[in-house]
């Protein structure tokens, strides 16, 4: 980035741009930390018992997002499952 960046054709100086993502110190535009659910916080991976990825999370839209899934999955790496793991 130079001394000036453009956001939709207007130049900006480099004190006017928002702070680097704390946890991963790139530009808040350019970041994927945050949780696709709108609230504003960072998402977490979660994985199943056998350590399959289910979903990203965070604390806003844990319940509503894992409510789909049975909660043994998470619980008993030997849960039922219809088709070879």
């Amino acid at each position: 980035m130079g001394t000036y960046d453009t956001v939709g054709g207007t130049p900006r100086s480099p004190d006017d741009l928002d702070p680097p993502c704390e946890r991963c110190g790139r530009d808040p535009y350019d970041c994927n930390c945050m949780c696709s659910c709108g609230s504003g916080e960072f998402k977490e991976a979660v994985n199943d018992a056998r350590g399959i990825f289910v979903a990203y999370v965070c604390g806003q839209c844990r319940e509503r997002k894992l409510s789909g899934y049975r909660r043994d999955i998470f619980t008993d790496p030997n849960y039922w499952t219809d088709e070879e793991i």
